[in-house]
């Protein structure tokens, strides 16, 4: 199904469907969204809806597309071949090009759900692994989230991907979220079992010296366990296809639940209504600092951790003591640093969680309850400051205060 937009329409009513005819763009309306959504690739990347009310496509008139599926043995259900070139004829629709037989939104669906590919591409900090999360057609190679990950630690050090603004208010949805997924990374190590409750509670038990003592800290009545916190988060992303290749173990970072579902959520979201409310698209890279330190039986501050290696007997998986996220508007050259002390049972804040100065108070989209420690105690950094503490932390040279 396609539409056309223009000042002026003329309308057709075929069978119950509405065509609008004009020379002026073509819609691509989300009701004729195929099953199995393909990418929509043009000469800038990937094409998302502009219309964040309904979610609607939308081509100008001349512009030539390319549609294709992942991986590149994954094919378009009504051509037999992984990608094919469309263009915008205006009052004509939709034509594959160099035939120039029509066709339409519904009918570029692909056999399969597109499925992610996890590649490492190069080195990042310390000689870290750069890895992508992302689609590979025959021809095209689309990056979705990129992370740095310590290998030996078993430790993302950030994640970056890009939220687009005025197409994150009609997201795509799916019933059923994925498992988290290994790939070729943690060795012998099960991510998933460390991230078990009793797993939480065997090893903060060995780092503390104290089961009781343990059990006070992973209270699952209260909200206090590790979740799964993610760095590049499926609520981001526009797509299935997309949400599913959120669900990565090198794309989380351990994070009290309290936290995670409370501030760090209000967070989340204040960021993609931001996006929204601007038309602004925005780069985000999110990461933890530091490790995180509880007191054992004897008083004394002891590192947590969520895994041994069984070969080693190395500590892996630390919890961060600060979760942050850097949200840059490259368009408007700002940026601001949003970091969250990652610790419900902090008794008061005080200056070793404090890294850079704190400037909420210039920041009008900060609206939640930053000082509840329970929720995710929350300060505001300018990037400069923040990179002078923080060594791995990308770099943006040249920027304000995002405001």
């Amino acid at each position: 199904m396609i539409t056309f937009l223009a000042l002026s329409l003329t309308i057709i009513v075929t069978g119950g469907n509405s065509l609008a005819l004009s020379e002026n763009a073509c819609i691509l309306p989300r009701a004729g969204m195929p099953t199995n959504m393909s990418m929509l690739i043009g000469e800038n990347g990937k094409v998302y809806p502009q219309n964040e009310d309904n979610g609607d496509i939308i081509l100008p008139l001349g512009s030539i597309i390319t549609v294709s599926c992942a991986p590149a043995t994954n094919l378009l259900q009504n051509y037999n071949v992984n990608e094919i070139e469309v263009e915008c004829r205006g009052e004509a629709g939709l034509m594959v090009i160099p035939s120039l037989v029509p066709t339409s939104f519904d009918q570029l669906g692909c056999s399969n759900r597109i499925k992610e590919d996890v590649v490492e591409i190069e080195t990042c900090y310390k000689g870290s692994s750069n890895v992508s999360i992302q689609f590979d057609s025959a021809t095209e190679r689309l990056p979705l989230i990129t992370v740095c990950h310590n290998r030996t630690a078993g430790n993302t050090l950030y994640s970056h991907h890009t939220l687009y603004g005025g197409s994150g208010k009609v997201p795509e949805t799916s019933n059923k979220r994925p498992s988290f997924k290994k790939d070729n990374f943690y060795g012998k190590v099960s991510p998933d079992t460390s991230y078990s409750q009793s797993n939480q509670i065997d090893i903060v038990t060995s780092l503390v010296g104290s089961a009781p003592l343990a059990n006070q800290y992973i209270d699952p009545s209260q909200s206090f366990y590790f979740a799964r916190g993610h760095l590049s988060p499926d609520g981001d992303f526009i797509y299935v296809a997309e949400q599913n290749a959120t669900y990565y173990f090198i794309n989380v970072i351990p994070q009290w639940q309290s936290i995670n579902n409370g501030n760090w959520k209000a967070m989340e979201m204040a960021v993609r209504d931001l996006a929204s409310q601007r038309g602004s698209s925005l780069e985000i890279y999110t990461g933890g600092y530091s490790t995180l330190a509880l007191k054992d039986k004897d008083d004394k501050p002891v590192e947590i951790y969520l895994a041994r290696d069984p070969i080693t007997n190395e500590l892996m998986i630390p919890v961060p003591k600060l979760t942050w996220k850097i949200v840059h508007d490259p368009k408007q050259k700002t940026a601001t640093v949003i970091v969250m002390v990652n610790n419900p049972h902090e008794l008061s804040i005080t200056s070793k969680d404090i890294i850079c100065k704190d400037v909420c108070d210039q920041i009008k989209w900060v609206t939640w309850d930053r000082g509840n420690v329970r929720k995710g105690y929350t300060y505001c950094c300018t990037l400069s400051t923040f990179n002078k503490q923080v060594p791995y932390a990308p770099k943006i040279s040249g920027v304000k205060l995002l405001v």
